[in-house]
């Protein structure tokens, strides 16, 4: 086992590095890369290569910029982001977070809008018009 996670040790390190935890380390090395190990086996390699979870100090840096990136979000959106949104957005801007931690600071910056969410009454857009034709409203997907 051990020998194979050296063959595969920058693969093992990526992962590592990237944030992923034990669990979707292990889950990704049998799905994508056929290697079965154990978490203990895992662990050893860790250790035998010193590498360390990360210090509390850098935690908390990295939860002071992931509740400013969260703010920010909930300041340019409508306030309908729930949780899961939320993270895949800031996957999609390249934050490294856990859907934990999004649902956690969620609920600290925004209780009002969790407690919406959660009795599942929404906002919804309130228009004005002046007459018949003034405003038009227009959902669409597109499929290539």
């Amino acid at each position: 086992m051990a020998a194979l996670l050296n063959e595969k040790k920058d693969v093992v390190v990526g992962y590592f590095n990237d944030g992923y935890t034990y669990a979707e380390i292990i889950e990704m090395l049998r799905v994508k890369d056929r290697v079965k190990t154990s978490m203990s086996t895992l662990k050893r390699f860790f250790r035998s290569n010193r590498l360390y979870k990360r210090p509390l100090q850098n935690r908390r840096d990295e939860d002071l910029v992931l509740k400013q990136a969260i703010s920010e979000e909930l300041e340019g959106s409508s306030g309908n982001l729930g949780y899961r949104r939320m993270h895949r957005i800031l996957l999609t801007k390249g934050l490294m977070c856990r859907r934990e931690d999004v649902r956690r600071f969620l609920l600290e910056l925004d209780p009002v809008g969790v407690n919406i969410r959660r009795k599942h009454r929404l906002r919804r857009r309130k228009y004005r018009s002046r007459g018949p034709g003034y405003v038009w409203h227009i959902d669409f997907v597109f499929f290539p």
